[in-house]
This record gives C-alpha cells, structure tokens and sequence, in this order.
C-alpha cells in the first residue's frame, strides 16, 4: 500500500511542476500585458507634454549633450563601484561589469515601468546579485545602502543646483527625504549591535515576517529565523569609517 501510495505520489510530481509552470507563465504574460498598457496609457495621457518636449531638442547643443553623457556615464560607474566596496565590505564580490550592467538595466526598468517601475527595478537588482552568488543579507544590505548613498549624493546635488539658481527652497523635500533615510539606517544599525536594541528589532522583525508569511506565504524559513540571520549578518558588516567617506565622495 505505501508502495502504491508513494508510486503515485512520483506520478503526480511533474504535474504539479508544470501546473505551477503553467501559473508562472499566465502570470508573466498577464504582467506584461498590464505594463504595456500602463506604459500606452501613460505615453497618450502626456502627449502634449512630450510633443512640447521634443520642441527643445532643437536647442541642444552637441557639446552640452555630450558634457552629460559624459556625466551619466561617470555616475553610473561610481554607482557601481559604491557597490562593489559594499559588497567588499559584507564579504561578497562582483565585477565591475556585473553590476554596471545590472544598474543600467535596473534604471531602465525604473524609468520604463510607470508607477511600480522603481519596485521592479530594486527587485531585478536583488536578483541579480542572487545569481551572481551574494547571500540574500548581504544583497539586502547592499542595495539598501547604496540607495541611501546615492540618495544623499543627489540630495547635495539638488542643494548645489537650488543654490546656483538662486531657490535653496526647492531642494527642501529631496534633504529632508535624504534625511530621514539615512536616519533611519543608522538607527537600524546602531540598534542591531546593542543587545537590547536587537532584541527590539528581532521583535519587530518577527512579527512583520509572521504576518507576511500569513498573507503572502512568505518566507517559507523560519522567520525568527530568518530575522536573526539577517542581523547576524548586518552586524558582519565591517563598514570603517574610510569606506564611508569614500561612498560619499
């Protein structure tokens, strides 16, 4: 009877397995349909703005553009070194290429994606770090590092464009978002390396991966478990003060 039992248990695999392909695949197709058409409606409803738009084209000049691709091209290798240096600095390694195509490819979903664009975009990031052979702590604190990083470059270059045009106020919301964002990273990292401020967190923690395990079904791990990983883990981190700086810089 187990024999039986078990013999059809064999048989019923590759059907739940291409079941759950099929589901992947309607879900994926789905996906795509709904960003095309969020992505037509979105390019329809800003046609006189685009249309307006390609009315300053012909005042480029060549040497301007090329003066920000040139820009773009230095802030996007930056990125990527920040990136690597943090990745340096949680024991996990990268080439250059790697993640500067991956950045690339992350801003372009961001950009292309109406509304969901920037989630999509920190997902393929996380992704790729994954299959590159960085742990999920480390690809988590990465990126969430350098998010906090470049958000604090930005915020000192709206600041130094606010000032030069003569409307420091208009830099106000991206410094205090800035602000907070880095505010709220220092005390997470400060909390994780003092035991009652860890025993906070892993509290806290828990609890949102308990819910979220209720209603999204994930993590399938133990999330106490999981939470106490991933503290271990930001408390491996050896950022010294040097590494800091030079994210900044």
């Amino acid at each position: 009877m187990r024999i039986n039992d078990h013999d059809d248990l064999t048989d019923d695999a590759p059907t739940v397995v291409l079941e759950r392909q099929r589901r992947r695949v309607s879900a994926t197709t789905v996906a795509v349909i709904a960003i095309t058409l969020g992505a037509g409606w979105a390019i329809y409803a800003e046609r006189m703005t685009i249309r307006s738009g390609f009315g300053f084209l012909d005042h480029l000049t060549s040497i301007w553009v090329g003066a920000a691709a040139v820009a773009q091209t230095v802030s996007m290798t930056a990125f990527a070194l920040l990136q690597k240096r943090l990745l340096r600095a949680v024991g996990a390694r990268l080439t250059v290429s790697w993640l500067l195509s991956s950045a690339y490819l992350a801003n372009a979903i961001a950009f292309a994606v109406p509304v969901a664009g920037s989630g999509m975009a920190t997902r393929y990031a996380y992704k790729q770090f994954r299959r590159g052979g960085v742990d999920p702590a480390a690809a988590t604190i990465t990126l969430t590092l350098a998010g906090i990083v470049s958000t604090v470059a930005f915020a000192m270059v709206i600041v130094i464009a606010a000032v030069a045009s003569g409307n420091p106020v208009a830099a106000l919301g991206t410094v205090l978002g800035a602000v907070v964002a880095a505010t709220v990273v220092v005390f997470v990292g400060i909390s994780a390396r003092l035991p009652q401020g860890r025993a906070r967190l892993e509290r806290l923690a828990t609890w949102v991966m308990r819910l979220s395990r209720k209603t999204v079904h994930r993590p399938k791990a133990d999330p106490h478990e999981v939470v106490r990983g991933a503290l271990d883990r930001v408390n491996a981190v050896n950022l010294t003060p040097s590494t800091v700086v030079w994210s900044l810089t």
